[in-house]
């Protein structure tokens, strides 16, 4: 049965390769920013209020000095945040429970200390404190000459990138140029099975069923990933907790409420709220890249893991490692 995408019929070009495209052919789309001198609650109701998972940070003259991701803004709501009332001054918003606080001291140089930063100039009150607070990527910026080809390694190791010489023309992800090499079949190994192309061998990181979620947002963010699976006490894959239930979610309250619940107590939250699905989204190792590149597109998911006839989860596969696979000659 052919996979329907309502958006990706505009282009059908097979003799074309990726070598024939710049980074400039990719749709242009209206980019939602932040300035670098709101405040830092305004900052952070523009990405949830849009429900996205990174917005580009520009100057008032309109030069991009980095981005804001939704992990930023989880570190520096846990650890930024000492108390309870600093939370209500921090969203206006309020807070009950007084011990909210996951420990990191245990992650060396991971954060960043309000006194580094200020002798560095940065203005803890502005949204620009908040760029790349999670030291997880630099945001690369290249123009709109630059070989898709370049753009597609690069997009193999990071998130987004954003396009443009002094001003940001364009803000592109990992997920959109898979769509675009998919809907133009630029790529290769289609029909080949996630066993043959080697395809999500990293390391599985996950949590238990009965911890906290913030848990596994801090396994996020010490393993610089997006998401982790969840597992229940025979190893059986029953959820994931991502940085794309923050965009769900969708308001700061709720999130710190929601971060300090257990995964059962959570998932039923998103269900009854969000329509989220009821089971984790999976593939086998049997399945093709075609199949696990339609398995992301059509569930607007960042990766998706692969298990077992045990429905143990054996490996994971994101965005960057489909990437790698669609550039792979044969």
């Amino acid at each position: 049965m052919a996979h329907v995408f309502p958006d990706l019929d505009q282009y059908t070009l097979p003799t074309a390769t990726i070598d024939n495209f710049k980074l400039s052919d990719l749709p242009k789309k209206t980019v939602i920013t932040i300035n670098a001198d709101d405040p830092i609650e305004k900052g952070m109701k523009t990405i949830f209020s849009n429900k996205i998972l990174s917005c580009p940070v520009l100057s008032a003259s309109g030069d991009l000095l980095g981005s804001i991701s939704i992990i930023d803004i989880v570190l520096f709501t846990i650890n930024v945040c000492q108390s309870s009332q600093e939370l209500v001054s921090a969203f206006g918003l309020p807070v009950t429970n007084d011990n909210l606080f996951v420990n990191f001291d245990n992650v060396p140089n991971l954060l960043r200390t309000d006194a580094s930063l200020q002798s560095s100039g940065f203005n803890l009150d502005k949204a620009s404190f908040l760029t790349n607070f999670s030291r997880r990527n630099s945001l690369h910026v290249l123009p709109g000459s630059s070989s898709l080809v370049d753009v597609a390694k690069i997009l193999q190791k990071s998130h987004r990138i954003a396009v443009g010489d002094k001003k940001l023309e364009n803000y592109v992800s990992q997920s959109e140029l898979v769509k675009f090499l998919y809907q133009n079949k630029l790529y290769h190994n289609g029909s080949h099975s996630v066993k043959d192309l080697n395809l999500g061998t990293k390391k599985v990181i996950s949590m238990g069923i009965k911890q906290l979620v913030i848990e596994g947002f801090k396994q996020m963010i010490v393993n610089k990933i997006s998401g982790v699976g969840v597992v229940d006490e025979d190893g059986q894959l029953v959820g994931v907790v991502s940085a794309h239930d923050v965009r769900v979610i969708g308001n700061s309250a709720d999130l710190l409420e929601h971060l300090y619940s257990d995964y059962p107590t959570y998932r039923v939250y998103l269900q009854n709220n969000f329509q989220v699905p009821s089971a984790p989204i999976t593939v086998s190792e049997s399945d093709t890249l075609d199949k696990v590149i339609t398995t992301l597109l059509e569930n607007k998911i960042h990766r998706v893991f692969i298990v077992d006839n045990y429905k143990k989860p054996i490996g994971v596969i994101s965005f960057g490692d489909v990437l790698e696979k669609m550039l792979l000659k044969n």
